[in-house]
């Protein structure tokens, strides 16, 4: 769970006769993410769709970022880390969305949750062990998305999907139905390398 204080910072101006509303240099700030609009315009126009569009630069930790989705119930096998920074450039009108994406985590790592907790126990008792090594770690990984998602269909369009690092790379194209759901439909085509070696003890069961 996200932890206080979470720091907001709001620049911008209201134009009611235009119907829209224009952010510069606007943030928010927490220990785990950090969110900044550098040129954000939201428009509620009378006889039209609401629309956004604009340029989010944002950053997160991800290791505190992954425990916002866990289940306290049934913890996760593996735990990641790293440094996330991205930018977004948004068009979002009515039910349309197009997203151009390109991310970045530095000192991404993929650690075994069981190796972890039983580190902590034994510092915690004072026996000093050795930090775990990762299963993975990558000093640079990229992630590059461009594409749409139609909400009224549940419909991601992508027109580009690249993931690189040293130990797997994927480019693909194509779709993906009910997006949102369980029950998602991939419709995908593309190009994958890996170093098994590397992947094979993340993918254990």
């Amino acid at each position: 769970q996200e932890q206080f204080p979470v720091e907001l910072k709001v620049t911008g101006n209201i134009n009611l006769d235009r119907s829209t509303m224009s952010l510069k240099e606007s943030s928010i700030e927490s220990s785990t993410v950090a969110l900044r609009a550098d040129s954000l315009e939201l428009g509620w126009p009378a006889n039209a769709p609401l629309s956004l569009r604009g340029v989010l630069v944002y950053g997160a930790n991800v290791s505190r970022l992954q425990q916002w989705f866990a289940n306290p119930q049934q913890p996760a096998s593996i735990l990641c880390d790293g440094l996330l920074q991205g930018q977004a450039n948004i068009v979002a009108i009515g039910s349309q969305n197009k997203i151009d994406s390109e991310n970045t985590i530095q000192k991404f790592a993929v650690y075994d949750t069981g190796d972890l907790i039983r580190y902590q126990n034994g510092a915690r008792a004072g026996n000093a062990p050795s930090p775990p090594a990762p299963l993975w770690n990558e000093p640079d990984l990229k992630l590059s998305i461009h594409g749409a998602y139609d909400s009224s269909r549940d419909s991601l369009s992508l027109e580009t999907f690249q993931f690189a690092s040293q130990a797997l790379g994927l480019r693909a194209n194509g779709k993906l139905d009910q997006a949102t759901s369980n029950k998602a439909m991939f419709n995908l085509s593309g190009k994958l390398d890996y170093d098994w070696a590397t992947l094979s003890p993340i993918l254990k069961p």
